[in-house]
């Protein structure tokens, strides 16, 4: 996916799907959703595995989301067409001539090799960029040359007439892309990407949550329709993440305050579970309930996994309760169309045996976050910042737990079982694992 047609080797950002199995050919539309799971995906596996490949993609596309999807108003627009000048694809596709035309002979023969451009093209006559013929990184000078070929060829690509761009700010994709740049900017080290995380937050609360009532879309100062339970859910998990990345309890008590009001427009009183579309909505024949995925993590699996988070970081109790009843209704259809629900599944996983990172010391101190990132590179952990262990909920199982030598601590809890403290990042790999 990262070397294929689907991938922008020029702009940066991933296209929606492919139409063939080699994901050479895309359906050329980007979509603000897919491009943030995809962050969030990658920067963990790069965490752990230090890919330059990935970290690379990562990167881009971060990049392309801050100069390509910045909607006027505030956070992150919903999406680019695929089509430009009445043709799929059009503002993307290249010409073996014009690659000769805009590089130096002996860059563009290089060019072409690499990203597989021939005078018949690798699709319907034209040339789809893509690195699916030289999948492995080339030699240092090489790349350079290439990255090179890449911004000239993406400068001529700007003269081109672009797709339609759709600028509307949606609360339930703006709440993944949140949670992209936050869990990539903790994971990689890179505090721009958390803070344009806490702005787009900032921006998309300040338009679409009024009221205690969370609205679908935002576009040129209209907001249109009453959240779906994705985006309550969505926005929720982007707070936690937010939280994660800075030690903020300011977005705890947003996510608490958000819940409250989910819980009130969504949640299906007589059975449990969140209703997708809210109680305010109005001329609806009826009230869809389901844990499903779709193209995104339905919102009573993302709950499931957010409540378990609310409990562990509050201890208020009403959070377990909730999560459980979400499994109760819904673990009989779960078991009977596994492969649907991954990420009900994931969330059962967390709930049922929750791994915590508690960094007893200052958010502050750089060894705090040498310590989260030490601790997430192994373990799917929920972090957890106090000053004092006693300042958790007395109901937590690290709860009188100490700082050594004055240094930010470590406990990693596992269930009702915590490690030793662990002071050095060096040592976090000793932990017990899940």
């Amino acid at each position: 996916i990262c070397q294929g047609g689907i991938y922008d080797h020029l702009g940066g950002g991933f296209a929606r799907y492919s139409v063939d199995h080699l994901w050479l050919a895309p359906h050329f539309e980007k979509m603000l959703y897919d491009n943030a799971q995809l962050i969030t995906v990658l920067a963990k596996v790069t965490h752990a595995t230090d890919s330059a490949l990935f970290r690379q993609r990562i990167e881009e596309t971060i990049a392309w989301l801050f100069t390509e999807m910045r909607a006027p108003q505030g956070g992150f627009a919903a999406s680019y067409d695929a089509d430009s000048e009445g043709q799929e694809g059009k503002f993307y596709i290249w010409q073996e001539s014009e690659i000769d035309a805009a590089l130096e002979p002996k860059i563009a023969t290089q060019f072409k090799a690499v990203y597989d451009v021939s005078s018949g093209g690798n699709w319907e006559g034209v040339n789809i960029l893509n690195r699916l013929h030289s999948l492995g990184q080339l030699d240092l000078h090489s790349e350079d040359q290439l990255a090179d070929a890449r911004r000239s060829l993406f400068e001529i690509r700007k003269e081109r007439i672009p797709p339609g761009w759709d600028d509307k700010v949606l609360s339930d994709w703006n709440g993944l892309a949140i949670s992209a740049l936050a869990t990539a900017g903790l994971r990689l080290n890179n505090d721009d990407w958390i803070v344009a995380a806490g702005q787009a937050f900032a921006d998309v609360l300040n338009h679409l949550w009024t009221d205690d009532i969370l609205y679908h879309s935002y576009r040129d100062g209209q907001v249109n329709n009453h959240a779906t339970a994705e985006g309550y859910a969505n926005l929720i998990t982007a707070a936690v993440a937010l939280y994660q990345a800075t030690g903020d309890r300011n977005h705890i008590a947003t996510a608490e305050a958000l819940s409250s009001a989910m819980i009130k427009y969504h949640w299906d009183v007589e059975n449990g579970g969140f209703y997708f579309s809210s109680s305010l909505a109005e001329n609806l024949i009826v009230r869809s309930k389901y844990a499903h995925d779709d193209a995104t993590p339905n919102a009573n699996a993302t709950m499931l996994a957010a409540y378990t988070d609310l409990f562990l970081l509050t201890g208020n109790t009403k959070y377990h309760q909730y999560a459980r009843k979400i499994h109760d209704v819904f673990a009989a259809n779960v078991q009977r169309v596994v492969v649907a629900h991954a990420s009900f599944l994931a969330a059962f996983d967390h709930h049922s045996n929750p791994v915590q990172a508690v960094i007893v010391g200052s958010v502050k101190d750089n060894q705090t976050r040498k310590l989260s990132q030490a601790v997430l590179r192994r373990h799917p952990a929920l972090l957890i910042y106090c000053e004092d262990t006693d300042d958790l909920p007395d109901n937590h199982v690290a709860y009188g737990k100490v700082m050594i030598d004055e240094k930010p601590t470590l406990y990693l809890c596992i269930g009702q079982t915590c490690s030793l403290p662990v002071t050095d990042p060096a040592e976090v790999p000793k932990a017990p694992q899940n």
